[in-house]
C-alpha cells in the first residue's frame, strides 16, 4: 500500500512506502534507511490500515484507519501522528491522536488521504460507512491551518450519484496550479454499476460544491480512481474495475472538467 507524500514547500510528488504487519493489523513499519531499515510508527491489536502522509515546514504528517476488521470494522477511528526527523521517531509514543471517530458509535471511518496546500492547510480527506451494510454515509473532510494542533468541523460532500451510494472516497486530493482542489470519488448509478466523479473547490478546500463526471460505463465498475497531476498540466488518472480487475487509465487536459475515455492499461493482480 503506498502512502502519497505531498511536500508542500517544495511544490513536488514524493512517494514513500508504508509497510504493514499482520496483514493490515496490529503494526506499522516504515523504511527509513538507505538499507530497508524499518522503524516501528505504531503497535497494538487494533487494524491499522489505509494510510496517506504530508510533508509540511520539515514535518511529516501521518494518517491511518484504525478499526476491527479490513471491511465494515464497526467504531473504527481516523488517527494521527507526526514525525519531525524524517520518520525516525514518531509523536506520542505507543498511542496516537483521534482525529475523527465514530458519530454513532459503531461508524466505520475509512480511507484517509492528507494533502499540504499551498497555503500551508493540511487538508484530510476520508468517508464513513455502516458498518453492518457498507454503504457510505458521507465523503468528508476536515482541514488544519496550525499544522496539525486544531482541526476544523466535518464537511460532506454533496451526492452527485444517481444510485444511493454517497460519494466514496478512497484517494488523496490535489491542487492545480491555480489554487483550485480536485477530489476523485465514486458511487453508484442505480443500476448496479458504479462510476466516478470529481469533485472541486475553489476556496482553499472548505466545500466542494463543482463536480465532473471522470469515467462511466454501463457495462463496467469504475472505483477507486487515483488522479495527479503532471509537468504539463494534464492530469492522469487510474481506476480500478472489478468487472475484469484491470486498471483504467484516463486523461484531462482541461483541469478536470473533461475527461477522455478510459483504457485499458493493464490487468491488475492480488
Amino acid at each position: 500500500l503506498d502512502a502519497r507524500l505531498h511536500s508542500g514547500d517544495a511544490g513536488m510528488t514524493l512517494a514513500r512506502r508504508l509497510l504493514m504487519g499482520a496483514g493490515g493489523g496490529g503494526a506499522f513499519t516504515m523504511p527509513v534507511t538507505p538499507d530497508g531499515g524499518q522503524v516501528g510508527v505504531m503497535t497494538g491489536t487494533s487494524y491499522k490500515a489505509f494510510p496517506g502522509m504530508a510533508l509540511r515546514s520539515g514535518r511529516l504528517h501521518l494518517v491511518y484507519r484504525s478499526g476491527t476488521a479490513h471491511n465494515n470494522g464497526s467504531g473504527s477511528s481516523i488517527n494521527y501522528k507526526y514525525s519531525d526527523d524524517n520518520g525516525a521517531t514518531w509523536s506520542n509514543p505507543g498511542s496516537s491522536i483521534i482525529l475523527v471517530g465514530p458519530t454513532s458509535g459503531t461508524d466505520d471511518l475509512r480511507d484517509p488521504g492528507i494533502l499540504s496546500l499551498a497555503s500551508g492547510r493540511l487538508l484530510l480527506t476520508y468517508d464513513t460507512r455502516n458498518p453492518y451494510t457498507g454503504v457510505v454515509i458521507a465523503g468528508q473532510i476536515i482541514y488544519s491551518d496550525d499544522g496539525g494542533s486544531t482541526w476544523s468541523g466535518a464537511y460532506s460532500l454533496p451526492s452527485a450519484f444517481a444510485g444511493t451510494q454517497n460519494p466514496v472516497v478512497t484517494s488523496q486530493a490535489i491542487q492545480l496550479g491555480s489554487g483550485d482542489i480536485l477530489l476523485p470519488t465514486f458511487g453508484d448509478d442505480g443500476a448496479g454499476t458504479t462510476y466516478s466523479v470529481i469533485y472541486k473547490s475553489t476556496d482553499n478546500g472548505a466545500t466542494f460544491p463543482t463536480h465532473w463526471t471522470l469515467a462511466t460505463s454501463g457495462a463496467r465498475d469504475y472505483q477507486e480512481p487515483q488522479i495527479r497531476l503532471l509537468a504539463s498540466g494534464n492530469i492522469v488518472a487510474l481506476l480500478r474495475s472489478e468487472a475484469n480487475h484491470h486498471t483504467w487509465r484516463s486523461g484531462s487536459s482541461d483541469s478536470g472538467v473533461t475527461w477522455s475515455t478510459p483504457t485499458d492499461a493493464n490487468a491488475m493482480t492480488g
